[in-house]
């Protein structure tokens, strides 16, 4: 099982099934939460044969979910490309792992029913933990209270409208002026990216990069100087609007350009893997303006279904 996943992830699989049978933050080391609170009740899996039959089934839950990524593909292998591509996302950048023990559980509880519209709203949960800056413990509380729901739920349904996350408190962060700098930045670009991809099979986001339209330093001569005064370029050039994934390196000396040359000879190949990036090349020119609207309209559409 070790050689099927890997040695992180089979490590992880323990850490997500004390998560899912205790419903509760650790008190002890690893061994010591299953020899005193899983292995010593009676309602959870003994020690020996019968715990290896539930580590086998959660072993094969946690590769199709979260690596293989094929579980809610069609019978005869068409991949489910929202799941595969939204799961990608969720599993490379976001940085804590106990939302995977709310998936493995619904999963096992419930199987394939209704897995996709959990996931978005579990992702949801996950980004107002995230932009809020809730800490751990608290974390757990709310992951331990969506275990018992799905536990107690008898439908799909019912454990998935159990979940309220605050949605105007993610939009209220991707609005913020210092974006750029926040943890949860990269993920909500790639998201805005998912959003605007037509999703006719799995799309991978290898973002190298993330890079300011209006240069964070221009030069004093350049004609950003002109397009945006001191306080505007203060309050936007870190917003979402501002801001575009690249697929390759940065060139800091190309990235200062004026907008007409940066974004032929800098963005253009740099942009291509990432849609609603493109659409900066649309542009005649990049004002104040621009990069408002652009943040307003990433507010708003980027926690949009895929």
């Amino acid at each position: 099982m070790e050689a099927q996943l890997g040695e992180g992830p089979f490590e992880e699989v323990f850490h997500l099934l004390r998560l899912i049978y205790v419903k509760d933050k650790p008190q002890a080391d690893l061994y010591s939460e299953f020899l005193n609170r899983i292995y010593a009740k009676k309602e959870l899996p003994e020690p020996g044969s019968n715990f290896l039959d539930e580590l086998t089934t959660y072993v094969d839950l946690y590769d199709s979910l979260f690596i293989a990524r094929d579980y809610l593909d069609a019978e005869d292998g068409t991949p489910d490309a929202r799941y595969h591509t939204l799961m990608e996302a969720m599993v490379t950048y976001f940085t804590a792992s106990e939302w995977k023990a709310c998936i493995l559980s619904f999963a096992k509880r419930f199987d394939k029913s209704d897995l996709y519209a959990f996931a978005l709203r579990l992702e949801k949960v996950y980004l107002d933990l995230w932009v809020r800056g809730v800490r751990k413990d608290e974390r757990y509380g709310i992951y331990t209270k969506i275990l018992r729901n799905i536990q107690d739920s008898q439908s799909p349904a019912d454990a998935i409208d159990a979940m309220t996350p605050n949605l105007k408190a993610i939009e209220d962060a991707c609005r913020i002026s210092g974006f750029y700098g926040a943890g949860y930045a990269k993920y909500l670009l790639v998201r805005a990216e998912i959003v605007s991809s037509e999703l006719d099979h799995p799309r991978h986001f290898y973002v190298r990069s993330v890079e300011h339209v209006l240069p964070q330093n221009p030069g004093q001569s350049s004609a950003w100087m002109d397009t945006f005064t001191d306080e505007e370029r203060k309050q936007l050039v870190n917003t979402a609007g501002n801001l575009v994934l690249l697929s390759k390196s940065k060139n800091s000396s190309a990235s200062n350009k004026n907008f007409g040359e940066k974004k032929d000879k800098y963005l253009k190949p740099r942009v291509s893997d990432f849609p609603r990036s493109m659409e900066v090349l649309g542009y005649n020119a990049w004002t104040p303006d621009v990069v408002k609207e652009r943040t307003e309209q990433f507010a708003k559409t980027v926690l949009s279904d895929p």
